[in-house]
């Protein structure tokens, strides 16, 4: 469907790319004004000192940016002027664990070690990597080591407990969260952990109620929520399930977007230990999703053509990229809802939707002039009165991903297509964040395979003008190009997300 009224206002985002130039000086475009600045700073420390420090502070940046590989560059340059550098090893380490290259964290934990062999979060981080390599008695070695090191701590004992529950000894498990719980009761996870222990034993009311305390620490703890709801539903309490199963597919405000990658990973840094296993939306909760898919379908056989239903599956099956199944749902979802103002198919009360205009046009000045934070606020008080104002919702996906966070922006544009799956615009976003979100987090090949779909989606929708098909063209070459190669084509340049 060609899309209505869209007016490009603005060039207003081109992701972080960096070309390597004389000196170590980088070319970067699209990077926040305050990172920027950062990174500017640092790259005159690193030209006016090349240092060891200057390097590990510029690769810190590097890593915050989800620019790993000039991050490990930076690293490598500082240990090769300061060889007996534990820390650098250690922080080359994070960034091979945050690209799911956990072989390559394990021996960098391991330099860091045979320079001191007390550091207790190189320990830590190797038995994080070990744990994410299935290589249990390996892992549960480096955890008796931190137990001498930190005999009182309730992070080993959260280490522990995982890897236990890898192995399927739940009730080792039980007994090691019950243990951190009671060094550290304000700990989400480890109440998680205990409740997905319980949950393999059969004990779903002692599941349901360590869920619901994780919960209750963090509200936005996607996991909790659709594990609890497999729990109820298991003992028969479908209301329950499905209303955990809708808070956890979809947002109720901002303060869930800003808070949900919380449980995306954590690292683990010198000062602060966070030893536990990082949650990844795509891979830790799948069969969670799969579980409210089925919870939907009972659903709807008692209230056919149900559309709040019908979307919050459809939203589970694109957090899942069945796309196709995902569209049925919106499109029945959307049927015979009328039409509001000439620029905006959707439904819901005009008085509501003249009030959110008012803030979504001041959140796209903010964008426009790169304030992202007030940005952000606008679109939220636009879809807080307007909760099916697609725009916003997808103008606050370009706003999480020019700061960086492409995980919250994925979920935003999910939302924005609930509405909207007919508009070839926020399927090109999609796969842009997509692909962007492949090179900031985890590095899962999947979420390339999703951008590739969501991009074939939007030609299917026949943009509106032959620039805009190329637009797509471009970024879908990109696509192929880096799954050709997993690695970033040598001509790769990103085309701009206008707001629309």
């Amino acid at each position: 469907m060609k899309m209505r009224c869209c007016i490009l206002l603005a060039v207003l985002f081109v992701i972080c790319q960096l070309s390597a130039i004389a000196g170590g000086q980088v070319l970067m475009q699209g990077v926040p004004g305050r990172e920027y600045s950062q990174l500017s700073d640092l790259n005159q420390r690193v030209l006016s000192a090349p240092v060891a420090s200057s390097y590990k502070d510029r690769a810190a940046m590097y890593q915050k940016l989800g620019l790993r590989k000039e991050a490990v560059d930076d690293l490598n340059q500082a240990l090769s002027l300061e060889p007996q550098d534990a820390v650098a090893c250690l922080l080359k380490g994070e960034v091979y664990f945050e690209s799911g290259m956990y072989p390559e964290a394990t021996k960098s934990c391991d330099e860091a070690l045979k320079i001191d062999p007390k550091f207790l979060s190189a320990h830590l981080l190797k038995g994080r990597s070990l744990l994410k390599s299935k290589e249990y008695a390996k892992a549960l070695a480096e955890v008796n080591v931190v137990f001498t090191l930190a005999p009182d701590a309730a992070e080993p004992l959260l280490l522990r407990g995982s890897i236990y529950y890898g192995m399927g000894k739940f009730d080792a498990a039980i007994k090691d969260c019950t243990d951190a719980i009671a060094k550290d009761p304000g700990s989400a996870k480890a109440y998680y952990y205990r409740g997905e222990a319980y949950q393999s034993l059969g004990q779903h009311d002692k599941s349901i109620s360590d869920f619901t305390e994780a919960i209750n620490l963090e509200p936005s703890f996607r996991p909790a929520l659709l594990a609890r709801a497999s729990s109820e539903q298991k003992l028969g309490k479908d209301a329950e399930a499905i209303a955990d199963c809708s808070r956890a597919t979809r947002f109720d405000s901002t303060d869930m977007l800003r808070a949900v990658d919380k449980f995306v990973g954590e690292k683990t840094t010198v000062t602060n230990i966070s030893p536990d296993p990082e949650f990844n939306w795509g891979l830790e909760i799948e069969d969670e999703l799969k579980t409210a898919i089925s919870l939907y379908a009972d659903v709807l056989k008692d209230k056919p053509g149900d559309a709040d239903t019908l979307r919050d599956r459809g939203i589970a099956l694109m957090h899942l990229s069945k796309y196709g199944d995902a569209i049925r749902d919106f499109n029945a979802a959307n049927k015979g809802m009328p039409a509001n103002p000439t620029d905006f198919p959707g439904f819901g009360s005009q008085d509501n939707y003249n009030a959110a205009k008012v803030d979504y046009e001041q959140g796209n000045q903010a964008l426009t002039s790169g304030n992202y934070q007030l940005a952000l606020d606008c679109y939220a008080r636009a879809i807080q009165k307007y909760p099916q104002y697609a725009r916003a919702w997808h103008n606050m996906a370009i706003t999480c991903g020019a700061l960086g966070d492409f995980f919250s922006a994925e979920l935003c544009c999910v939302h924005a297509l609930s509405y909207r799956p007919d508009d070839w615009a926020l399927w090109n976003t999609f796969g842009y964040v997509l692909f962007h979100e492949y090179q900031n987090y985890k590095g899962d090949p999947s979420l390339l395979s999703s951008a590739d779909s969501a991009l074939r989606q939007a030609l299917e929708l026949k943009p509106s003008s032959e620039t805009d098909k190329e637009r797509v063209r471009q970024l879908l070459g990109s696509v192929k190009s880096y799954q050709r190669s997993l690695a970033p084509a040598s001509n790769f340049v990103i085309t701009t997300m206008p707001i629309i």
